[in-house]
């Protein structure tokens, strides 16, 4: 019984999964004839697991030629170009796809395989003979439930690793058509990527180009604005000078007008007479006279009068104030200069001179009053009245009035 039950486990999986091979058939018919020759003896029996692994699979030879092969991979892939090699999910995808076309290929050899061993199969137990000991062993044995217990148990979970596997196979044909409908080259063709690379390049190059033309015309900007800055301080500090100068200038003129001024007052209300007039006039027009002798020369001379004579001694200044702006300022301190070093040199004379004169008098005065005769003083010294003292006004002050009336407001109005 436990053989029959053997044979019927044997032909589901062979007719499911399609993993055992011919070898099946020779254990049978040992079986059969070890049956016939009635032998007490419990032999174990290895054909009651259909699966079993293969002899003639060597581990040690397979993982060797994997490792070739990856060494051989890795050997081409080095001498590849860089257009021809992949990127890791490239990569990926490949192997996705070139798995799924190896477990169709095995499924289509392993299906094709399964329907030749249960053709033949079929065949065997068509035969007269096999069927003969089929039925001799079923009265022989005895029912053995746990061997089929067993069986069945290995029987479910092959199925189970089976369906498991199947459902992975999905799970990555499913990814591997997402991501062959997700990663989608942008470049084609490796030329597209130069010519980006060289549009890229000229708009660098460009760009480049214009920051160099900006930096050269902001220098020049910079060395325009510093040539101007420097030209208007030199401007403005020149109209301070001549600020300064017409100013000076003016109250020269001021302090003249007024002496002139003066003057003509004093000569309009009679107080000089006739002659002293003449004579300031005849001494202003010796000084007009120097002065444009000084200014002028002498060869221009021709019985000019004062007035005249100021007049081209004013259009000279005139002038000569003209060509003083185009003359440095340098030289125009250092003439200043010597001017003034001369003006208190000849004020220094001037004051020694007054002094000595000065002293001179003195000593004719005190001379004087020694050799004059001696005024004995009779009686009281005149002296003049003394003016009486002023009355001194308090003055309340504004504030406090305006204080006062603002509380008398407050408490008479409120």
């Amino acid at each position: 019984m436990s053989k029959v039950l053997s044979t019927i486990v044997s032909k589901n999986t062979y007719n499911k999964n399609s993993l055992e091979s011919t070898d099946n058939s020779s254990s049978i018919t040992e079986e059969t004839k070890k049956h016939r020759k009635k032998v007490s003896v419990i032999v174990p029996d290895h054909s009651a697991n259909p699966f079993h692994m293969s002899g003639d699979v060597d581990f040690f030879l397979l993982r060797d030629q994997k490792r070739n092969k990856s060494h051989s991979e890795r050997e081409q892939k080095k001498k590849l170009r860089v257009h021809q090699k992949m990127t890791y999910s490239s990569k990926v995808s490949a192997k996705h796809t070139s798995l799924l076309r190896e477990l169709q290929l095995e499924d289509k050899t392993e299906d094709q395989e399964a329907c030749t061993e249960a053709e033949q199969l079929h065949a065997f137990h068509e035969h007269t003979a096999w069927k003969l000991s089929m039925t001799k062993e079923k009265k022989g044995e005895s029912d053995n439930i746990n061997k089929y217990i067993n069986q069945k148990r290995q029987m479910f979970l092959i199925q189970y690793a089976l369906d498991m596997k199947r459902s992975e196979i999905q799970r990555l044909e499913m990814l591997a058509t997402k991501e062959e409908a997700e990663l989608e080259l942008y470049f084609t063709e490796p030329q597209q990527l130069l010519d980006v690379f060289t549009k890229l390049e000229e708009q660098n190059l460009s760009l480049i180009q214009n920051t160099q033309e900006m930096e050269e015309t902001l220098e020049e900007l910079s060395f325009t604005l510093k040539n101007t800055q420097i030209r208007m301080d030199r401007e403005v500090n020149q109209l301070k000078q001549w600020i300064t100068t017409l100013m000076m200038a003016i109250t020269k003129e001021e302090e003249t007008a007024a002496e002139l001024e003066l003057k003509a007052r004093v000569f309009h209300f009679g107080e000089y007479k006739g002659a002293q007039e003449d004579k300031l006039l005849e001494s202003l027009n010796c000084k007009v006279l120097d002065v444009y002798r000084q200014c002028v020369g002498v060869q221009q001379e021709s019985n000019l009068g004062t007035v005249q004579m100021l007049t081209i001694i004013e259009h000279q200044l005139d002038e000569l104030l003209e060509n003083l702006e185009r003359v440095p300022q340098v030289k125009i301190e250092q003439a200043e200069k010597a001017k003034e070093k001369e003006r208190r040199q000849r004020l220094r004379e001037e004051k020694a001179k007054m002094q000595k004169q000065l002293q001179e008098e003195r000593l004719q005065r005190a001379q004087a009053r020694a050799q004059a005769e001696i005024k004995k003083k009779r009686g009281r010294r005149l002296v003049f009245r003394s003016r009486p003292p002023a009355l001194k006004t308090k003055e309340e002050p504004e504030n406090e009035l305006l204080d006062k009336e603002k509380e008398e407001q407050l408490f008479f109005f409120t």
